[in-house]
């Protein structure tokens, strides 16, 4: 349960904003798509921004305890998504950029919810990990998914068929029309038949030499 200093703060910023309700026609839609001009826009988003603001001043305060700075930190971060929404819809409507970052994913921490022993153990965690990846970067940002051999060999060969079918075609464009390409299978020798060869010549060699 919340202390009487916490009820107190609470109710010290509850009350502007119950005469504020008292004033509106009607609550906030929760679904901005609903809203089809900016200035109703506008004013929602305002309305957003006073309740981050009232939270924000609660969540500083020296005196809260622990339980309640976790749910004001999740009521803040619920906030600042819903602002983003309004702000998003603005903009779509033809209305003014309130965007001030696109990366709004993700919770994050604010005021003294950042003081939170396990808040700060992930954190740290966090900026480590970060710093690890930086020192990472440069040996890896040339490394493409090839290079670790995570490509498929049936593309690879399909690939490197066509690429060969590309420069013959181009080879034979760029020469002389009477040109014969040679055969794709030539056969090669192997060494035994290369020796058997060369004792052939060798052989025909010293004939000729004997009959002049």
């Amino acid at each position: 349960m919340a202390s009487r200093k916490e009820s107190a703060i609470l109710r010290q910023f509850e009350k502007p904003q119950v005469r504020e309700k008292k004033t509106q026609s009607k609550r906030r839609p929760k679904v901005t798509q609903s809203v089809e001009t900016v200035s109703e826009c506008l004013k929602w988003r305002n309305e957003v921004v006073r309740e981050i603001s009232k939270n924000l001043t609660i969540i500083n305060d020296s005196t809260v305890s622990i339980s309640l700075i976790r749910d004001l930190n999740d009521t803040i971060n619920k906030l600042m998504n819903e602002k983003y929404a309004w702000e998003a819809r603005i903009l779509e409507l033809g209305g003014p950029n309130y965007i001030v970052s696109k990366d709004k994913r993700g919770y994050k921490y604010y005021g003294r919810a950042k003081e939170l022993p396990d808040v700060q153990e992930m954190l740290q965690s966090q900026t480590d990990s970060n710093e690890t990846i930086e020192d990472m970067k440069p040996a890896e940002i040339h490394l493409s998914a090839d290079y670790y051999g995570y490509v498929d060999e049936t593309d690879l060969v399909e690939y490197e068929a066509a690429e060969s079918q590309r420069w013959k075609d181009r080879l034979v464009q760029s020469t002389d029309p009477a040109w014969t390409p040679l055969p794709t299978q030539i056969r090669i020798p192997d060494q035994s038949e290369i020796e058997a060869s060369i004792v052939q010549l060798r052989k025909q060699a010293l004939r000729e030499q004997y009959l002049k």
